[in-house]
């Protein structure tokens, strides 16, 4: 069978495990990049170590961990079809990523975008409910996304949720929260073909579920209006496991709340604000200078 055929099944066989849209449009990616690259040479373990070397010239190692994964799984399924003599996958080994300090928002920067939001304009109305919700719910892009009106229970501050991996779980949000959503869905009209909680408001598209890039480009454009960088969905996710430590609540309650399903992910995100906390409570500088350290007698 030819490999965009393979290719087809493969995306096909994503979809019948449960992997959302957004995944597996990722794979598909990955794969014709791959497919690109090889032309019209066989997939074999030379050809195999020399895609592997070449997208270090190409992309950063964080980039480069998910084209191997996505290809690991692409060769198993490839294998198991009868496509290749034999299971390449274990040849690809994923490269270490360095860890980097994620971006989180301060309430103080919170603040300032809800600022931005004017609650006398569609779009403003919109723009708040937004940011509230993923502030107080910690969704991710998709799932906020995804969102469907029937899964709103405003008075009791809960939403349903699809999950990644496909689980269906709960999500919470404060008196705020909702007061700002029934706002925006008193203005947002009726559009009988899309029951998505958001849509687009202006644009090219109007009254259109809103995209990966349109939600990306609104937190940016309230991002750029505010001053504050780095406005991402999941600048919010971490946002929102922060601030709940911050509040005192268990990291494993955090966790049931956002929908991880380790707990580590939860301590990654929250260790450096610990550690900071911390380093600037036990600053022996400032302990000197408020006479809570005794200096030794020199002679």
């Amino acid at each position: 069978m030819p490999y965009q055929e393979l290719k087809t099944e493969f995306l096909a066989d994503l979809r019948s495990n449960g992997r959302s849209p957004a995944t597996v449009e990722q794979y598909g990616w990955h794969v014709d990049q791959f497919l690109r690259w090889l032309g019209e040479r066989e997939i074999n373990k030379s050809t195999l170590r020399a895609w592997r070397a070449s997208l270090f010239d190409r992309w950063e190692p964080p980039t480069v961990k998910v084209a191997v994964t996505v290809m690991r799984a692409f060769l198993r399924f490839c294998y198991a079809e009868g496509a290749l003599p034999e299971d390449y996958s274990p040849l690809l080994k994923t490269p270490k990523v360095p860890k980097k300090v994620q971006r989180t928002l301060t309430a103080e920067e919170i603040a300032l975008l809800l600022a931005q939001c004017d609650p006398n304009t569609t779009k403003g109305i919109r723009d708040a409910a937004i940011i509230s919700l993923l502030v107080d719910s910690g969704l991710r892009s998709a799932e906020l996304r995804r969102l469907k009106i029937d899964d709103l229970d405003l008075d009791r501050g809960q939403l349903r949720v699809k999950r990644k991996g496909g689980n269906v779980g709960v999500a919470f949000f404060g008196r705020a929260t909702a007061q700002r959503l029934r706002r925006w869905l008193d203005v947002r009209g009726k559009h009988p073909q899309h029951d998505e909680v958001f849509l687009s408001v202006g644009g090219l598209t109007p009254g259109k579920p809103l995209t990966s890039r349109g939600l990306r480009m609104i937190l940016k454009r309230i991002g750029d209006a505010a001053g504050v960088d780095g406005v991402t969905p999941h600048a919010f996710r971490r946002s929102f496991a922060i601030l709940l430590v911050e509040a005192g609540a268990p990291t494993r309650l955090i966790q049931e709340m956002g929908g991880w399903s380790d707990l580590r992910q939860v301590e990654r995100y929250t260790r450096a604000l610990e550690t900071q906390k911390l380093a600037h409570r036990y600053s022996a500088v400032d302990r000197l200078l408020n006479g809570s350290i005794q200096l030794p007698l020199f002679r």
